[in-house]
């Protein structure tokens, strides 16, 4: 799960239950899933004065799967009090190119989205499901080339992520709330590639070529909305 406790505010909890890792300030934050041993994982720079919860999910918060049954494995929300303003991001890492791999990895968020609507049964959760925009991510292993799901499979998906966000008047085409994270060791840069939705982050772990956060979502979120984004 996300590392670097010695620049993290807490760990925020009810009962027992721990919930989150909660980062704030300027400082490198890694977001992977070690104990399914995934070689994937979302390397990101949090910026000054903004906030991240880094929630897992998959046999975290949420133990009563059924068996056989997957769902998404981390849930983050990046926030600023002071512009009350929240983006909350499902994530899945997949550290494979198998195109049947980004299928499933659909599948499991829009599984998520059954028992994150259950409040009743998880109400912890009800803070990252009021936000101004939704999002989810297919997260890559280094150098993994990451095959775009079928244009049918993820509908369901992003129309969820779309009726989940308070902003839906500014978001033009909800297909940009689905994202990729392609890890490459020879990236110069954390980019933003693709003409067209869904679009790729290409970034790695290295100094300079983390993704920006929130300057990254706010730029995909400015390619999809009618006039800007967060005002």
């Amino acid at each position: 799960m996300a590392k670097d406790k010695n620049r993290s505010k807490g760990q925020k909890e009810t009962g027992k239950t721990q919930i989150a890792i909660q980062y704030q300030g300027s400082c490198p934050v890694k977001i992977e899933d070690a104990e399914s041993g995934s070689k994937a994982f979302m390397p990101v720079e949090l910026s000054d004065g903004w906030q991240m919860d880094v929630v897992k999910l998959d046999k975290g918060v949420i133990q009563d799967l059924k068996e056989g049954e997957e769902i998404s494995d981390i849930l983050f929300s990046v926030f600023q009090d002071k512009r009350e303003v929240r983006i909350t991001c499902l994530a899945e890492l997949k550290g494979s190119g198998q195109e049947h791999k980004a299928n499933k990895a659909v599948s499991q968020m829009e599984k998520t989205a059954t028992y994150l609507t259950e409040t009743e049964k998880y109400p912890f959760l009800s803070e990252y499901l009021a936000p101004n925009y939704m999002m989810a991510a297919i997260v890559g292993a280094p150098d993994k080339k990451i095959p775009k799901c079928t244009v049918q499979k993820d509908n369901n998906l992003c129309k969820w992520l779309f009726r989940m966000s308070k902003q839906q008047a500014h978001i033009k085409n909800m297909k940009g709330l689905l994202f990729y994270v392609q890890l490459n060791k020879e990236a110069k840069c954390c980019q933003l590639s693709g003409n067209t939705a869904p679009y790729t982050v290409s970034c790695h772990a290295s100094n300079g070529k983390r993704i920006p956060v929130p300057q990254a979502l706010e730029e995909l979120l400015t390619r999809i909305s009618k006039e800007g984004i967060i005002k």
